[in-house]
């Protein structure tokens, strides 16, 4: 379970790759295509109780109060991202989250969670969802403010 993502994130588009699973108390390995998740999707498939400010915005991540989205050329508009500006943009801070307390603010880039890169929402989520389950109570993102980088410890809500 804990490699799956990191495999999906790793592996080109369109590209097949062999994966092991369990059927019927039996390994298996099979062929897997990874596609692409498009932006309807991600947007259907929100976790409940999230909102989505826009249909460009990806899922909010509510253990840190953080609605968060691929970079876009309009956001790269709004925010003043230069072109080759790669990361999550944070589009969204809920008042009173621990993202907001941190001092993050919309326009911020999201390059790094726990130290491993991330290219797209999901990513962080995913991210934020390891560290929750093993019980840690902090997540150590890398944000990228206008070029400055600098790190920030955020406290994850185990509710």
């Amino acid at each position: 379970m804990k490699r799956l993502p990191r495999l999906v994130a790793e592996t080109p588009i369109d590209k097949s790759v062999k994966v092991t699973v369990w059927r019927k108390r039996k390994e298996e390995l099979v062929d897997v295509k990874v596609g692409e998740l498009d932006e309807t999707e991600k947007v259907v498939n929100a976790p409940s109780g999230s909102s989505t400010p826009s249909p460009s915005a990806g899922p909010t991540v509510k253990a840190l109060g953080l609605s968060l989205s691929n970079v876009t050329p309009e956001l790269r508009q709004k925010f003043s991202l230069a072109d080759d500006t790669e990361g999550v943009v944070v589009v969204e801070v809920a008042a009173d989250s621990p993202a907001s307390e941190k001092g993050l603010r919309p326009g911020d880039l999201i390059v790094e969670v726990a130290q491993q890169e991330v290219k797209d929402p999901g990513q962080v989520t995913a991210k934020i969802n390891e560290a929750k389950k093993s019980g840690r109570k902090s997540v150590l993102l890398l944000i990228d403010r206008a070029g400055d980088l600098r790190f920030v410890a955020l406290r994850i809500d185990q509710g």
